[in-house]
């Protein structure tokens, strides 16, 4: 018996964030039903490479899922969408923040019919101010939250992550939020909306460079492998390979030792 055994999960994302937020969910036992447009999710089809027609893409973030093609501009699949929410425990989306509100899936719609609902919606640059119609990526969020501009060799171009990790970041903080709506609900009865965005995602994901630049003005440089505080901390060539050496910290340079 695993711990969302029995919750309910209509999932009406693509891509990568909402996908891996719900296959989470599906891990931990929930019971996840996969909306998909007719034709199906197009990140099937996004490769090479691909295994048994599919894209990695698709296989990385779409595991212990049930699928479904439905049309939201036919009426009677429309309806049927609505059916299926009324009987969710949770919904997740990621479309822009008018697009399931224009068609009667918004939460302040399904949660009339359906007020222990947890819904959950995932965005590029969240659900207010002035980007907030604005799509997004996680190469255009990892150019406009800035990771990209302490990413990459000294002296060199900026450099992405080599994998979606935004995406990823979003999908476990928005899983997480879920996770604890649910638990909530067990208390009091009652579901809730809970939002997160990439943007967001990246914000949190600076960390001490984010804190760096808030308290002292100073924006951190690209240092490659290298650390701006801790010398050794990265990548040397060696005669058969490159090795990697990180001294975390100096137990002598704290006052206890002098």
């Amino acid at each position: 018996m695993k711990p969302l055994a029995g919750i309910r999960v209509l999932d009406f994302t693509r891509i990568y964030a909402g996908p891996y937020c719900t296959m989470l969910l599906g891990d931990h036992g929930a019971d996840v039903v996969k909306v998909e447009m007719p034709g199906g999710d197009p990140v099937r089809r996004q490769g090479p490479p691909f295994h048994h027609g599919m894209g990695m893409t698709f296989l990385a973030a779409n595991r212990n899922k049930r699928s479904i093609e439905l049309d939201v501009k036919k009426p009677e699949d429309l309806h049927r969408l609505q059916r299926l929410a009324e009987r969710a425990d949770v919904v997740v989306e990621n479309f822009r923040p008018d697009v399931m509100p224009r068609l009667g899936l918004g939460y302040d719609a399904l949660s009339r019919a359906n007020p222990g609902l947890v819904y959950a919606s995932l965005s590029g640059m969240g659900s207010d101010g002035p980007d907030a119609a604005k799509g997004a990526f996680d190469l255009t969020i990892q150019a406009t939250g800035g990771f990209m501009s302490i990413t990459g060799e000294r002296g060199g171009k900026p450099i992405k992550v080599g994998t979606s990790i935004f995406d990823l970041v979003c999908g476990l903080n928005a899983y997480s939020a879920i996770v604890m709506s649910l638990y909530r609900r067990q208390q009091c009865g009652q579901g809730q909306r809970v939002e997160t965005s990439l943007l967001e995602s990246e914000v949190a994901f600076l960390v001490d460079a984010a804190l760096e630049y808030l308290v002292s003005g100073h924006v951190r440089e690209r240092w490659g492998s290298e650390h701006s505080q801790i010398v050794p901390y990265k990548a040397f060539d060696t005669q058969d390979g490159v090795i990697v050496i990180g001294a975390g910290y100096d137990p002598c340079s704290s006052p206890s030792c002098r």
